[in-house]
């Protein structure tokens, strides 16, 4: 009777235990599937975007501060290029009507250098420069 006992035993285990380790599979095959958030982008250490973009800032309030971005402004970025040699790394900065990109040289993991383009739809306003990963306006002039 013992015998018995512990075979009868011994064969629901055999039985149920694989289908006891399948369920958390099939509990997940059932559930709703979370999207995965995309990511942020995220600026590259060193920071030369923002240093270009404050020298920008700057500039336009020196020289237009009526015009200008006001101080504080939020902005949101957009990643722009893919880094090739045909299209260059950068962001563009938007916020109330204003959309300055900074790009930096293709291929260049830290560039020396970056390229600026400042739009301003309501006024017209549109500059071109050029500013150094320390902040200093290479090329370009008061728009």
């Amino acid at each position: 009777m013992n015998g018995e006992r512990l075979l009868l035993v011994a064969l629901v285990l055999i039985c149920v235990l694989p289908l006891a380790a399948s369920l958390p599979a099939v509990a997940d095959r059932h559930r709703d599937p979370t999207p995965t958030p995309l990511p942020h982008p995220e600026l590259p250490s060193g920071a030369g975007y923002i240093v270009a973009l404050d020298t920008v800032l700057a500039q336009l309030s020196s020289s237009h501060a009526g015009r200008a971005p006001a101080p504080g402004t939020r902005w949101s970025v957009e990643p722009v290029g893919a880094g090739t040699q045909e299209e260059p790394l950068g962001y563009c900065y938007l916020a109330e009507g204003w959309r300055i990109c900074v790009l930096g040289k293709a291929g260049d993991p830290v560039p020396r250098a970056y390229d600026v383009h400042v739009e301003h739809a309501s006024s017209g306003l549109a500059w071109l420069a050029r500013v150094d990963a320390s902040g200093d306006l290479l090329l370009g002039s008061a728009p």
